[in-house]
């Protein structure tokens, strides 16, 4: 009896954070005008391709991050629509980073986003791992200049994404405080 309470408790955690309503960045922070990505700029990802996936080669455009794993039954469906819209929405970089393999404590590796960008048809320089965020999916969006315009959990719709790219494409004001 005790298991299958665990069991309960353990799923019904993995369900909400793997969905949820969408929210604002500022919900969670408060004030973000010093939140972008300058201090990741640096940072290599190794990507599915082998390369290497930093955010100063993104400069100049919008950049979508895209936080997944493939135990998160919610990600499949989004990875999907990003698949999408990569082709759809050329003056995005959608990036995909996975944070877990096969279950939420095991870290992923470069095999699982090789994995994850062929199943999807995923660009492969811009799929890569890592163990940054722990709620999947999550969604961030960065301006041209690096500033987070967008921030939110649980799983978007191609029409979904695209309203949010036309709020934030003209002016992208930084996420309201």
């Amino acid at each position: 009896m005790r298991f299958v309470i665990l069991l309960l408790l353990q799923t019904s955690l993995l369900l909400v954070a793997c969905e949820g309503e969408p929210r604002r960045a500022d919900t969670y922070l408060g004030n973000l005008d010093d939140f972008s990505y300058a201090n990741r700029r640096g940072k290599a990802y190794v990507s599915a391709a082998g390369d290497s996936l930093r955010f100063a080669s993104l400069d100049g455009k919008f950049v979508w991050v895209d936080f997944a794993a493939p135990w998160c039954q919610p990600c499949t469906p989004q990875a999907k629509i990003f698949a999408q819209l990569e082709h759809q929405e050329p003056e995005v970089a959608f990036v995909t980073l996975l944070t877990g393999d096969r279950g939420p404590l095991i870290p992923a590796s470069e095999a699982t986003a090789r994995s994850w960008a062929r199943r999807f048809g995923l660009n492969s320089s811009r799929v890569a791992a890592c163990a940054e965020m722990r709620v999947v999916p999550s969604h961030m969006l960065f301006s041209p200049e690096g500033q987070l315009l967008y921030w939110s959990e649980g799983v978007h719709s191609a029409a979904q994404v695209r309203a949010v790219l036309a709020e934030h494409s003209f002016g992208h004001a930084p996420v309201a405080r």
